[in-house]
């Protein structure tokens, strides 16, 4: 079953609060906040969709980083 939106908000707030202090590929993030892959996923896509998040690949993984002011462009 799929996350409701309650569920989708507090698991985006979960994510980008560890986002923003640890810049980690997905596999870590997940491991760390013990989040299935399935709300993991559908967490990082809320937050990429509201510009809070930006996605880089590098070697193989997945980076995450947070978007704040004068950082939006380094990828």
């Amino acid at each position: 079953m799929l996350p409701g939106k309650d569920e989708i908000r507090k698991d985006s707030q979960e994510v980008y609060a560890y986002i923003r202090q640890n810049t980690t590929c997905s596999y870590a993030i997940q491991m760390e906040l013990c989040m299935d892959s399935t709300r993991l996923c559908i967490a990082l896509l809320h937050l990429m969709r509201e510009q809070k998040i930006i996605q880089h690949y590098h070697e193989g993984s997945t980076y995450y980083m947070a978007i704040l002011e004068g950082n939006a462009d380094l990828f």
